[in-house]
């Protein structure tokens, strides 16, 4: 059944929802978070991580007021130099 936002649960998880936008919002402010957005076409979002290590990462993931409800793919990024670098290797 669906969540009815007039519901003390739907207030509850609005609440949440704000939280953690405001939360991201401030990592962007930090330069924590240097992209990224909702998807438009579906329920989700990407960002991307400017931190120093997997740990401080992973704390950022914590502390996310929505972390427990959350599915998340890590992905880590290289440059196009690296890869034009890696691809010259190769060859």
């Amino acid at each position: 059944m669906p969540l009815s936002m007039d519901s003390a649960d739907g207030e509850k998880m609005m609440k949440m929802f704000q939280s953690d936008f405001e939360y991201k919002i401030n990592l962007q402010k930090q330069g924590k978070i240097v992209g990224g957005g909702p998807y438009l076409d579906i329920s989700g979002l990407c960002y991307i991580l400017d931190v120093p290590s997997v740990e401080a990462m992973g704390e950022i993931f914590f502390n996310a007021p929505m972390n427990m409800w959350m599915q998340r793919e890590v992905h880590p990024l290289g440059t196009f130099q690296d890869t034009l670098e890696g691809v010259k290797e190769a060859m």
